[in-house]
């Protein structure tokens, strides 16, 4: 019983020195480092934009560099024909006002005649005061009396007939504005031809803020965009700008409608328009 105790003690301590060993052999590896913890970075803040949206028509909008101009022009032509012409007064572009003096034909002879006609008709003025006291007075009878009133009133219409025909010669401006057309036909030639009545010699844009013709000089912003693709019944909305395509300030800004294209040129007979584009009523 004894000897049984004493063979458990001592495989007791046999297995406690050989735990104890296991135990310290541990320390014969190296020690584990403690894994390193990385910096931390403050992040850079995000800013976000926002904007209130609200509801509205999605619009396509291109601008252009161009010239506005009204679509009548005030024709100016001279009503009598036979004259040869003598001078032109103005030159295109320029800008006349009502009663300027725009053409003159040839009219030395018929000058004379007008002032010779006008000494007449006073003359005749005088005698027939003179023949009308008379009459009243009794000492000139009633057929001598209408002798001198159709006498009379021959040299009245003489005079009025050649003042007529020789302001017919000039041609004035019954209009204020630009001239856009001169009829240069009758110059070209050694020996000019004489005029015909009622053909047109001189236009004057009048400026009609009414209808307007709106022609494109340069190619709109956007690459995309030609001014052929403008059409009828959309806005345009016209703004002075200077030589350099800057608005000026204080220009007034007008609003219209395109109404018509270039078709409408060929209804209006101002055959001598070819750049016009769009038609727009502001």
């Amino acid at each position: 019983m004894l000897k049984k105790t004493k063979i458990k003690i001592l495989a007791l301590i046999a297995a406690t020195v050989q735990a104890a060993s296991l135990l310290s052999g541990c320390s014969l590896f190296p020690a584990e480092e403690e894994p390193s913890v990385p910096a931390l970075k403050t992040p850079q803040p995000i800013e976000y934009s926002f904007y209130r949206v609200k509801e509205d028509t999605l619009r396509s909008t291109v601008t252009g560099v161009g010239k506005v101009t009204s679509i009548y022009y005030t024709n100016h032509s001279f009503p009598s024909g036979g004259g040869k012409l003598k001078a032109i007064h103005v030159t295109l572009g320029q800008t006349v006002s009502a009663g300027d003096l725009l053409m003159e034909l040839d009219n030395s002879d018929l000058e004379i005649e007008y002032l010779q006609a006008e000494i007449d008709y006073e003359k005749e003025k005088m005698t027939f005061e003179t023949q009308e006291n008379a009459y009243r007075n009794g000492s000139l009878s009633a057929s001598e009396y209408r002798v001198a009133q159709l006498e009379l009133e021959s040299a009245q219409k003489q005079y009025e007939a050649l003042k007529l025909a020789y302001e017919n010669t000039m041609l004035y401006a019954s209009v204020s504005g630009k001239v856009v057309y001169i009829n240069t036909s009758y110059t070209a030639a050694t020996e000019p031809k004489e005029i015909v009545a009622g053909e047109t010699m001189i236009a004057i844009d009048s400026e009609d803020p009414k209808y307007t013709y709106v022609v494109f000089d340069k190619y709109l912003s956007h690459e995309e965009y030609t001014p052929q693709q403008f059409r009828v019944g959309e806005t345009l909305t016209l703004t002075q700008v200077d030589s350099e395509g800057a608005v000026i300030p204080g220009a007034e800004s007008f609003t219209g409608t395109i109404v018509g294209t270039d078709a409408v040129i060929r209804e209006t007979g101002l055959d001598f328009i070819s750049e016009a584009v769009y038609y727009c009523k502001m």
